[in-house]
């Protein structure tokens, strides 16, 4: 049976048809299944459970093709996730403890404290995204919504996208992913076991502190830092795709709108309650994602940005050899690189071609066009768009916006400048 059969049966069988309307085969399609390879990727690397994604009847079928029972399964599954959790969390209260022992003096303690810094970044990234995917109120939710202003923007005012090009997406987010981490299983493994002199022998002792560096504790390292590059690429990644097909989503919407408004000369009265109530379930759609992803943001911010700005510290007021300040530089790149990532693909869901593009359409609205018993439904299309902020945060505090990118590049611009002056 092929896999356009199986959705097909699915979708007749379940009794919520949640879908963005595919116009390249005419079907209904969940937006879970569209990201099927990447979740099922994540799962099966052991940090993410595989939530439930079609309903039948009082029924819920895993995003799993495996025949194991229900029960046995999840509990395996659960126990597998929660054992790499736990051995991530072991890796980095090792390496706290390993930045105390030795020399206070000693070089090799600077690396230790960067090293650190990134396996617990990994844990807490790995230990967060388990409890989202279990929670009630997680991920589970946010796909449930954006199911939702996908089928409500179809029903409503019939419009289409193109899941094909979503899963084309989907795929080479996927590829990246791999490849990514493919590079850092080989990069660990050269620096761990390649025998590259003196300075390959320093970061062998980092790594592997607070125990001396024998065969089998450099074995333990390697397979730590492997698994450990999991939770550093792989919930990144899904996170910025999530957000580009959330932003080509809005920008259907944005499209639709701006033609309905330009083909009727702004006479569009009769449809203005359906476009504000499509919006609002996009927008929906966006807090509910906020709610799952807003702490990891607070902490891939606070712990990139601040070893960021250590290594930078170190690059400009020690001296290290070409070896350590090439590995210095390589982790400066990638935290920049890291929020830079995040902080962009969540600010274009706030930018005014996003979320609060409808603004300007509505001033283009014939206001004589607009029934009495729709104005109501005008004014509050208008205060969504100029008094609420509709975007993701970090951990609430601030409303990630490209003015906050701005803001932090002056950060970091700022304190480099400062390093220099008191150097």
């Amino acid at each position: 049976m092929s896999s356009l059969t199986k959705r097909k049966t699915l979708s007749k069988h379940s009794s919520a048809k949640i879908a963005w309307t595919n116009e390249d085969i005419r079907s209904t399609d969940d937006i879970s299944i569209t990201m099927y390879w990447y979740i099922i990727t994540m799962s099966w690397l052991g940090f993410f459970h595989p939530f439930k994604i079609l309903k039948d009847g009082h029924k819920e079928i895993p995003l799993t093709k495996t025949k194991s029972s229900q029960c046995r399964k999840t509990v395996m599954h659960f126990g597998f996730c929660f054992s790499l959790a736990l051995l991530l969390g072991i890796h980095s209260i090792r390496t706290i403890v390993g930045i105390f022992v030795g020399d206070l003096l000693d070089e090799t303690r600077n690396f230790k404290l960067v090293y650190s810094t990134w396996v617990t970044l990994c844990f807490v990234t790995s230990a967060s995204i388990l409890y989202v995917s279990y929670k009630p109120e997680g991920i589970c939710v946010f796909f449930d919504q954006w199911n939702k202003s996908r089928e409500f923007a179809f029903t409503q005012l019939g419009i289409v996208t193109k899941t094909r090009t979503i899963k084309l997406k989907v795929k080479a987010y996927l590829i990246i992913a791999l490849i990514l981490l493919a590079v850092n299983v080989a990069a660990t493994g050269i620096l761990m076991f390649a025998g590259l002199g003196s300075a390959s022998d320093s970061f062998i002792f980092v790594f592997s502190a607070p125990f001396k560096p024998t065969t089998t504790v450099k074995v333990f390292v390697y397979l730590s830092n492997c698994i450990s590059g999991i939770p550093w690429l792989f919930p990144v990644i899904f996170f910025v795709l999530i957000c580009s097909i959330l932003k080509d989503d809005m920008e259907t919407y944005n499209i639709f709108f701006n033609k309905q408004t330009k083909d009727s000369n702004g006479k569009i009265g009769k449809d203005l309650t359906r476009l504000r109530l499509v919006h609002l379930e996009l927008c929906k759609t966006i807090s509910s994602l906020d709610s799952s992803f807003s702490w990891l943001l607070f902490t891939w911010f606070v712990l990139n940005i601040a070893n960021g700005c250590f290594i930078a510290f170190l690059l400009l007021n020690s001296s290290y050899d070409t070896f350590g300040t090439t590995v210095l530089v390589s982790w400066l790149i990638t935290s920049f690189v890291y929020i830079c990532a995040t902080c962009i693909s969540a600010a274009i869901l706030h930018e005014k071609l996003t979320a609060h593009a409808p603004l300007e359409y509505l001033y283009d609205i014939d206001i004589n066009d607009v029934k009495p018993e729709d104005q109501p439904q005008l004014y509050l299309f208008l205060s969504k768009l100029t008094s609420s902020s509709v975007g993701l945060t970090a951990f609430g505090l601030v409303t990630i916006t490209k003015e906050l990118l701005l803001t932090l590049a002056g950060l970091y611009l700022t304190y480099f400048f400062l390093l220099l002056q008191f150097r």
